[in-house]
This record gives C-alpha cells, structure tokens and sequence, in this order.
C-alpha cells in the first residue's frame, strides 16, 4: 500500500472493478441493484474503493472488502457472495436496522429469529421472561451481568487475556457451582431455599411500593388534567383518556 500525491491511501495491487466486473459478465446496474443503491452511488463507492480501499458506510465498506478484497475470477463464486451480501441487507431493510452498526444489526436479527421458537407450542416462556429480564437489568445488576458473560466467555471464542480481576471472581465461583450441579453433587439445603423465598417475597414487595407509586402519581396527573379540561368545557370519551396516558397527549 502506498499514498498517492492527493493524500488517499492506494492499494498498489488495486485492480479496477468496473473492468474485472466486465470480465465476470456482469453489468454495474446488475450490481447496483443487487446492493439496492443507485448507479451513480455504486460509481462513487467503488471510486472511493479504488483510492483509499474504504467507504464511509460500515455496511458496504465490509460488502465491498468481501467482493473485491481478494479478486473473485470466477463469476459462480462472486454471485454467490453478492447474493449473502445481498440478503443481508434485504434483511436491514425488512427489519428497519439499516441505521445501526452492523453488529448490532445482527443481534436484532437473532432476536427477531426468536420469534420462530416463541410460535412453537412446546416453547417456554421463562427463557423469554429471563431474557427480558437481562436487558433491563444487566447495567445494574452484575450478578446477572457476570453469569451472562460466564457462559459467552465459556462457549465463544474469547480472549482469557482479557479477563478483569471480577471476572476471574465471577468465574472461579460460578464455574465450580455449576461444576457441582453438572455432577449432580448438590443437595437440597432447606435454610437456603427459605432465605430465597424471603428475598422473593421482599423484591415482590418492593415491586409492588414501585407500581403503586406510578400509580399514584399517574392519578394525579390524570386528575389535573381532568379537572383542566372540565374548566374549559371539555369532556374526553375514555379512549382518548387512555391515549393521553400512553403518550401524553390530549
């Protein structure tokens, strides 16, 4: 790789695409449609490409490393690529992820994907109450952070060098507890599961002083704005009451 005199770093082997496209027998609109842009787009991408071997957008600048990186001779070969590529961001569009980084696209994929499992009449709604659970709580609550990136760090491919001083905390400890349940070497300890129904009962209290909190305070809001709009003359049939709580507006 070299830089050039207008300052854009060139890859000094960099072919021109729209020639090697020609020699596979395939057309830059071919192109262009298949990656839903226009041409003047796919022009401007593969001239930005071809000087500095990047695009500004995420998304193609991966599709364009992944058709172009490594010349594809074979025109059966580079179809296929395009076709994934192409999936891929009919995927984006389906599910509206085209605004986030490719990453997180891909996570909202496979949770979309649950839907599929959910439909399935032997489907277990606790794994998905667990989920929903992990989402709202796992920047708060690091003891279901910690068990979440135990089993992550377990079956993924991940670095142990990067392991803080919690983690190994974490690990040691969780991974010798469920080292002794994969072994069935537990046993059923009366005083503990006593201390989890204290602690059950006391986060169900405390959830119950939180709801009637809300719901306190939404009654009062509620009732302002009632009395506000029976000032005026005005009387609200209770669908838009409703509305007005959902959205605040009314």
């Amino acid at each position: 790789m070299r830089v050039c005199a207008c300052g854009f770093y060139v890859k000094s082997d960099m072919y021109s695409i729209k020639k090697h496209l020609k020699s596979l027998g395939i057309t830059q609109m071919y192109l262009a449609e298949a990656l839903n842009i226009s041409r003047p787009t796919l022009d401007l991408y593969i001239d930005l490409y071809e000087k500095q071997n990047s695009i500004p957008r995420e998304r193609y600048d991966i599709i364009f490393k992944r058709l172009f990186d490594e010349k594809i001779d074979d025109k059966d070969e580079f179809l296929k690529q395009l076709d994934i590529c192409s999936t891929l961001l009919d995927r984006d569009e389906r599910l509206s992820t085209s605004g986030l980084n490719t990453c997180a696209a891909d996570y909202i994929s496979d949770i979309h994907e649950m839907l599929i499992d959910v439909a399935k009449e032997d489907s277990d709604e606790q794994i998905y109450k667990f989920i929903l659970l992990l989402l709202g709580s796992y920047r708060k609550n690091m003891i279901l952070y910690y068990i979440m990136t135990y089993f992550v760090d377990l079956n993924l491919d991940t670095d142990p060098d990067g392991y803080d001083d919690n983690k190994k905390l974490y690990y040691s400890n969780l991974f010798d507890l469920f080292t002794e349940m994969v072994n069935n070497r537990i046993e059923f300890k009366e005083e503990k599961y006593a201390e989890f129904l204290r602690r059950k009962a006391e986060i169900s209290k405390q959830k119950k002083i939180r709801n009637d909190e809300t719901l306190s305070k939404l009654k009062d809001i509620l009732e302002l704005k009632l009395k506000d709009l029976d000032s005026k003359g005005i009387e609200l049939p209770s669908d838009k009451i409703i509305e007005y709580l959902i959205n605040g507006k009314g």
